[in-house]
């Protein structure tokens, strides 16, 4: 029997946030998530003591769903205005976490009309999925009936899978935010980005949104000085540093999912080695962290996957692949966290 997920219910927030200026025009469709600390404004903000300028509405009542939204008059009323720039498309915050076969029953279809619409009635605009990120202990009510809730890392990269799968699906781009609080949360987790509630965002995290969605905005690097109170320098240094290293070094990827993984910057870490390479039938890979939930696969030139693994992992610990015999050139492909690492091997 299929478990159907339970929604946390939210206190419902519409926010409209004008700002007048001869510049982008961008509509953020959302919820709680884009209204807590008003990311509209911070990205208006940053985006001015940049030399940037941007207007900006938004549409964010509580706990709403890319199905709500679909249905919403006012949002469909906002699409057909025709004058954006920028539509950014956020779902509820469990929902693009989903199993699979609720996936794509009840998120899938509405986030494609969604992006339909604004490209329909705004055929120069450009949708930005807003990828959010797990709870911070994960979403415990649920975890009993779907592993991958169960911590804030298995959690986040289902969302992050599944926004980057509908932003290559319907040719749009992706705004990584929870891959960009992923990486900041395994280098600094002394930065908390979750609120007190554990899972909307704490103005440090609203911070780094506002930096990733400017990158993809404007297409530049953020350098800006500019904090929102309650951020220090050091925070903002630091994060401002994680945005670059996230998104810009990488917005080629983000903007059309089809750059190489080796060229993508953040997840070329130091997280496993390929020992030996060249390597004798067996391919052992000794990881250098401990991770939760990793998958692991060896793929020939011809994309045919010949040996795969998902597992935990201890700091230390070696797994073992075969490739069954074939000789030659392959390419190991390692997914944690919504992180995917492409190293080339040889066997001899």
């Amino acid at each position: 029997m299929r478990k159907v997920f339970l929604l946390l219910s939210l206190s419902v927030f519409s926010v409209f946030c004008l700002y007048a200026q001869d510049t982008k025009n961008v509509l953020f469709i959302g919820n709680s998530y884009t209204h807590v600390n008003d990311l509209p404004r911070l990205v208006k903000d940053l985006s001015q003591s940049m030399g940037e300028n941007i207007y900006c509405e938004s549409i964010t009542p509580g706990g709403a769903r890319f199905m709500t939204h679909s249905q919403n008059s006012n949002v469909i009323s906002k699409l057909q205005e025709g004058r954006w720039d920028f539509v950014v498309l956020q779902g509820q915050s469990q929902e693009v976490a989903f199993p699979d076969f609720q996936f794509y029953d009840e998120v899938y279809p509405y986030a494609r009309e969604l992006d339909s619409l604004a490209k329909v009635f705004n055929p120069n605009a450009k949708v930005l999925f807003y990828m959010t990120w797990g709870y911070r202990y994960g979403d415990q009510v649920n975890c009993q009936y779907y592993p991958p809730f169960c911590t804030f890392e298995s959690m986040s990269w289902r969302l992050r899978n599944n926004y980057s799968l509908m932003a290559n699906d319907f040719s749009s781009w992706v705004s990584p935010v929870g891959a960009a609080w992923s990486y900041s949360i395994e280098r600094n987790p002394d930065i908390v980005l979750h609120s007190s509630d554990n899972s909307h965002p704490s103005i440090q995290g609203s911070y780094l949104a506002a930096c990733c969605f400017y990158i993809m905005m404007s297409g530049n690097s953020v350098g800006s000085d500019y904090l929102p109170s309650g951020v220090s320098m050091e925070e903002g240094d630091f994060l401002r540093s994680v945005a670059n290293r996230v998104v810009f070094d990488s917005i080629d990827y983000w903007k059309n999912q089809t750059a190489s993984l080796e060229d993508i910057a953040f997840v070329n870490e130091d997280v496993f080695t390929i020992s030996p390479n060249p390597a004798k039938d067996d391919v052992n890979i000794i990881f250098n962290k401990a991770l939760s939930e990793v998958s692991i696969e060896l793929i020939d030139l011809n994309s045919k996957i010949i040996d795969k693994k998902i597992v935990s992992v201890k700091e230390g610990e070696k797994i073992t692949l075969s490739s069954f015999g074939q000789k030659g050139s392959f390419v190991l492909m390692v997914n944690y966290y919504g992180k995917k690492i492409s190293k080339k091997l040889v066997i001899i």
